[in-house]
Protein backbone atom coordinates (compact mmCIF):
# COMPACT_ATOMS: atom_id res chain seq x y z
CA UNK A 1 0.00 0.00 0.00
CA UNK A 2 2.83 2.41 0.86
CA UNK A 3 4.66 1.57 -2.37
CA UNK A 4 1.49 2.16 -4.40
CA UNK A 5 0.98 5.54 -2.78
CA UNK A 6 4.63 6.42 -3.42
CA UNK A 7 4.31 5.47 -7.12
CA UNK A 8 1.14 7.56 -7.33
CA UNK A 9 2.89 10.67 -5.96
CA UNK A 10 6.01 10.12 -8.04
CA UNK A 11 3.82 9.74 -11.13
CA UNK A 12 1.96 12.96 -10.33
CA UNK A 13 5.29 14.75 -9.72
CA UNK A 14 6.64 13.53 -13.09
CA UNK A 15 3.49 14.67 -14.90
CA UNK A 16 3.71 18.08 -13.21
CA UNK A 17 7.40 18.36 -14.09
CA UNK A 18 6.72 17.49 -17.76
CA UNK A 19 3.89 20.05 -17.82
CA UNK A 20 6.16 22.77 -16.38
CA UNK A 21 8.98 21.97 -18.83
CA UNK A 22 6.67 21.93 -21.88
CA UNK A 23 4.90 25.13 -20.78
CA UNK A 24 8.23 26.87 -20.20
CA UNK A 25 9.50 25.81 -23.63
CA UNK A 26 6.35 27.12 -25.32
CA UNK A 27 6.53 30.42 -23.44
CA UNK A 28 10.21 30.80 -24.36
CA UNK A 29 9.38 30.07 -28.01
CA UNK A 30 6.68 32.77 -27.93
CA UNK A 31 9.15 35.20 -26.36
CA UNK A 32 11.75 34.47 -29.08
CA UNK A 33 9.16 34.88 -31.85
CA UNK A 34 8.20 38.26 -30.40
CA UNK A 35 11.85 39.36 -30.28
CA UNK A 36 12.40 38.32 -33.91
CA UNK A 37 9.20 40.12 -34.97
CA UNK A 38 10.33 43.30 -33.19
CA UNK A 39 13.80 43.09 -34.72
CA UNK A 40 12.45 42.56 -38.27
CA UNK A 41 9.70 45.19 -37.97
CA UNK A 42 9.69 47.91 -40.63
CA UNK A 43 9.00 51.08 -38.63
CA UNK A 44 9.83 53.67 -41.28
CA UNK A 45 6.94 55.82 -42.45
CA UNK A 46 8.14 55.31 -46.04
CA UNK A 47 8.60 51.56 -45.58
CA UNK A 48 6.62 48.55 -46.72
CA UNK A 49 6.02 45.10 -45.25
CA UNK A 50 3.44 43.02 -47.09
CA UNK A 51 2.76 39.41 -47.97
CA UNK A 52 0.09 38.77 -50.57
CA UNK A 53 -1.03 36.37 -53.26
CA UNK A 54 -0.72 37.53 -56.88
CA UNK A 55 -2.21 35.63 -59.85
CA UNK A 56 0.72 34.65 -62.10
CA UNK A 57 0.66 31.93 -64.75
CA UNK A 58 -2.84 30.74 -63.80
CA UNK A 59 -2.18 30.17 -60.08
CA UNK A 60 -1.90 32.33 -56.97
CA UNK A 61 1.78 32.91 -56.19
CA UNK A 62 2.89 34.55 -52.96
CA UNK A 63 4.99 37.69 -52.96
CA UNK A 64 6.60 39.31 -49.91
CA UNK A 65 7.62 42.97 -50.23
CA UNK A 66 9.83 44.51 -47.52
CA UNK A 67 11.94 47.62 -47.34
CA UNK A 68 12.65 50.68 -45.21
CA UNK A 69 12.11 53.16 -48.04
CA UNK A 70 9.86 52.78 -51.09
CA UNK A 71 12.14 55.18 -52.99
CA UNK A 72 14.90 52.55 -52.95
CA UNK A 73 15.31 50.39 -56.06
CA UNK A 74 13.59 47.01 -56.22
CA UNK A 75 15.62 43.88 -55.58
CA UNK A 76 13.64 40.96 -56.97
CA UNK A 77 14.96 37.84 -55.26
CA UNK A 78 13.98 34.71 -57.14
CA UNK A 79 15.35 31.77 -55.20
CA UNK A 80 16.88 28.57 -56.53
CA UNK A 81 13.73 26.96 -57.84
CA UNK A 82 10.83 24.80 -56.79
CA UNK A 83 10.87 23.02 -53.48
CA UNK A 84 12.57 25.57 -51.24
CA UNK A 85 11.02 28.84 -50.14
CA UNK A 86 13.24 31.61 -48.81
CA UNK A 87 10.51 33.85 -47.37
CA UNK A 88 10.64 32.09 -43.96
CA UNK A 89 14.47 32.21 -44.01
CA UNK A 90 14.78 35.84 -45.13
CA UNK A 91 15.27 37.24 -41.65
CA UNK A 92 18.67 35.56 -41.46
CA UNK A 93 20.17 37.40 -44.44
CA UNK A 94 17.84 40.06 -45.79
CA UNK A 95 17.98 42.80 -43.13
CA UNK A 96 20.84 44.75 -44.73
CA UNK A 97 19.24 44.49 -48.17
CA UNK A 98 16.01 46.04 -46.83
CA UNK A 99 17.91 49.21 -45.87
CA UNK A 100 19.12 49.78 -49.45
CA UNK A 101 16.41 48.11 -51.56
CA UNK A 102 12.74 47.29 -51.59
CA UNK A 103 13.16 43.50 -51.50
CA UNK A 104 10.58 41.41 -53.33
CA UNK A 105 10.69 37.70 -52.45
CA UNK A 106 8.70 35.39 -54.72
CA UNK A 107 7.52 31.93 -53.66
CA UNK A 108 7.60 30.41 -57.14
CA UNK A 109 5.39 27.66 -58.47
CA UNK A 110 6.09 24.58 -56.35
CA UNK A 111 7.55 26.39 -53.32
CA UNK A 112 6.33 27.58 -49.93
CA UNK A 113 2.97 29.30 -49.63
CA UNK A 114 2.45 29.09 -53.40
CA UNK A 115 2.71 25.31 -53.29
CA UNK A 116 0.44 25.02 -50.25
CA UNK A 117 -2.30 27.36 -51.53
CA UNK A 118 -2.79 25.84 -55.02
CA UNK A 119 -3.83 22.56 -56.61
CA UNK A 120 -0.82 20.23 -56.39
CA UNK A 121 -1.69 18.33 -59.59
CA UNK A 122 -1.96 21.56 -61.64
CA UNK A 123 1.41 22.72 -60.33
CA UNK A 124 3.01 19.35 -61.07
CA UNK A 125 1.76 19.43 -64.68
CA UNK A 126 2.91 23.00 -65.29
CA UNK A 127 6.18 23.07 -63.32
CA UNK A 128 8.89 23.30 -65.96
CA UNK A 129 11.66 25.71 -66.90
CA UNK A 130 9.91 27.24 -69.97
CA UNK A 131 6.76 27.94 -67.90
CA UNK A 132 8.81 29.56 -65.13
CA UNK A 133 10.83 31.64 -67.59
CA UNK A 134 7.63 32.98 -69.22
CA UNK A 135 6.22 34.19 -65.91
CA UNK A 136 6.95 37.72 -64.97
CA UNK A 137 6.25 39.85 -61.97
CA UNK A 138 5.09 43.34 -62.64
CA UNK A 139 4.76 45.81 -59.80
CA UNK A 140 1.01 45.59 -59.32
CA UNK A 141 0.73 47.62 -56.17
CA UNK A 142 0.34 51.31 -56.79
CA UNK A 143 3.07 52.22 -54.31
CA UNK A 144 5.63 50.03 -56.13
CA UNK A 145 4.82 50.93 -59.74
CA UNK A 146 6.81 54.17 -59.67
CA UNK A 147 10.08 52.67 -58.49
CA UNK A 148 13.08 53.23 -60.74
CA UNK A 149 16.18 51.16 -61.54
CA UNK A 150 14.94 47.68 -60.65
CA UNK A 151 17.72 45.32 -59.69
CA UNK A 152 16.85 41.78 -60.72
CA UNK A 153 18.63 38.64 -59.64
CA UNK A 154 17.56 35.35 -61.12
CA UNK A 155 18.82 32.00 -59.93
CA UNK A 156 17.82 28.66 -61.49
CA UNK A 157 19.01 25.21 -60.48
CA UNK A 158 19.72 24.08 -64.03
CA UNK A 159 23.05 25.99 -64.09
CA UNK A 160 21.84 28.74 -66.40
CA UNK A 161 23.83 31.94 -66.20
CA UNK A 162 23.09 34.37 -63.45
CA UNK A 163 21.58 37.44 -65.05
CA UNK A 164 21.46 40.72 -63.29
CA UNK A 165 20.32 44.09 -64.55
CA UNK A 166 21.87 46.70 -62.39
CA UNK A 167 22.05 50.33 -63.38
CA UNK A 168 23.54 51.45 -60.06
CA UNK A 169 26.70 49.34 -60.34
CA UNK A 170 25.81 47.40 -57.19
CA UNK A 171 26.99 43.78 -57.22
CA UNK A 172 25.75 40.94 -55.03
Amino acid sequence: MVIRRMFKYVGIAIICLVFVVVSSALLYRTYLQHRVAEKRAITSLHGVDSLEAVRIGGIDQWIEVRGHDLDNPILLFIHGGPGVAFIPLAGAFQGTWEKHFTVVQWDQRGAGKTYESNDKELQRKTMNIPQMEQQEIRPRRRNLSGLKNPVISHFLKNNRNLEMNCSSGFRL
